[in-house]
């Protein structure tokens, strides 16, 4: 029995040290391979700066350089012009908006200004939303009162 039991300890120690050994070589493999994109990273900006110096005195790059930001204004300036005509197409349709509310409006106050009352005592109005309900002033009794 004994000897079953360390047997079974050292194989239980052998998969514990392979999963260990697993688990560094992965880790490692992991930063081997963020090791290698900075170090791409760190070449790839060594190589634009000695580019850049040995360009920096050209004649058409300081052109270059002072030209593009008027590039930029002239972008910009475009935008403007863009968001003005769409402001102004907004006011058109408000104004437009606001004249066929009013109309409505008009419209509303003068059915409510026709509406008379009906013979079981209800009215016909416009509520706001321009739905049309039946007011009724009928009573508790009113209502009981077939029940009776």
């Amino acid at each position: 029995m004994g000897h079953l039991e360390a047997q079974r300890d050292e194989r239980l120690q052998d998969r514990v040290v392979r999963l260990q050994a697993r688990c560094r070589g992965y880790l490692a493999r992991k930063h081997l391979a963020k090791l290698k994109v900075q170090d791409m990273a760190v070449r790839c900006i060594q190589r634009n700066v000695r580019r850049f110096l040995s360009v920096r005195d050209w004649p058409w790059w300081r052109l270059l350089v002072r030209v593009s930001p008027l590039l930029n204004v002239h972008r910009t300036e475009e935008q403007l012009r863009a968001r003005t005509e769409e402001l102004e197409a907004m006011k058109q349709r408000l104004e437009r908006l606001e004249t066929e509310r009013a109309g409505l409006k008009r419209d509303k106050d003068k059915l409510e200004a026709k509406a008379e009352p009906r013979a079981d005592g209800a009215v016909v109005r416009l509520s706001r939303n321009f739905d049309v309900k039946l007011i009724a002033d009928l009573s508790y009794r009113t209502l009981l009162s077939p029940l009776r």
